[in-house]
């Protein structure tokens, strides 16, 4: 389980160890948030593990978070989590470079072409010759914002083109402090 901050003093909700912390310390804070994520999850890897929970310092899971992930059966799935924008971090992609995001939280387990780190279980077969890269390129919503693609968007794209299946799951649903 690689953990951030905050969540660190709140794990005895999920009762398992705490593997690992990394602080992010360089400027950019698309690079400085993957290269955390990169050394948390070589950590993560050198234990006996099936999936690594990772969950940002700035995400308030439930407390049931670990128990209903690992229930979906899931390579990787997350939890939702609040945008800064109105919606939800999740969506579609409607055309090239233009993403639909979630208005409102879909019920039940739903494939994605979007998760967030924030708060998402991933198998270790998915982790062990990935490393997290920073945001780089943008898209544009159906209204015509744009965003830069975090190192969730390029660890998305990473998954799908390797084959895998992304998921959120409503039985999750956290609070961003933002």
């Amino acid at each position: 389980i690689a953990l951030n901050k905050k969540v660190f003093d709140a794990i005895h909700v999920f009762n398992q160890p705490i593997i690992h912390h990394v602080e992010p310390r360089t400027v950019d804070r698309y690079t400085s948030i993957a290269k955390a994520r990169t050394a948390a999850t070589k950590v993560g890897l050198t234990y006996d593990c099936e999936y690594l929970l990772f969950l940002d310092s700035d995400v308030v899971p439930p407390a049931w978070t670990l128990n209903a992930l690992v229930a979906t059966g899931h390579e990787v799935v997350g939890g939702w989590i609040p945008a800064r924008r109105s919606a939800w971090i999740g969506g579609q992609w409607v055309k090239y470079g233009v993403f639909r995001h979630y208005r409102e939280v879909q019920e039940g387990t739903i494939c994605t072409d979007l998760i967030s780190l924030g708060c998402t279980l991933v198998h270790r077969s998915l982790l062990e010759k990935y490393e997290f890269q920073g945001g780089h390129g943008f898209c544009i919503d159906e209204k015509g914002n744009t965003y830069q693609l975090s190192d969730s968007g390029a660890f998305s794209s990473y998954a799908i083109g390797a084959g895998h299946k992304l998921y959120l799951t409503s039985t999750v649903v956290c609070e961003h402090l933002i």
